[in-house]
């Protein structure tokens, strides 16, 4: 008799996108950076940015990481611990 298959499933963590968008325009705030300052750092549009900001686009891992690099490269310190 053949064994039953085992499934696994990786599940992969939800992101809120509305909370993580919110979070990023406060920090760009917090460290006075411009929209198009930013978004010029990331490679992308302003209005690309807001929709980001505004959880109308998804955040990926590459774009956090394109947002994280364009505020340190900008001076902010993305990573405060408070």
């Amino acid at each position: 008799m053949k064994k039953p298959a085992i499934i696994v499933r990786v599940m992969k963590p939800v992101i809120d996108h509305v909370a993580t968008g919110a979070n990023a325009r406060d920090l760009r705030m917090r460290h006075g950076l411009s929209l198009r300052a930013v978004a010029t750092a990331m490679g992308f549009s302003p209005p690309h940015v807001v929709d980001l900001e505004k959880g109308r686009r998804g955040w990926t891992d590459e774009r956090a990481a394109a947002f994280e690099k364009a505020v340190r490269t900008l001076g902010g310190t993305p990573c405060q611990q408070e």
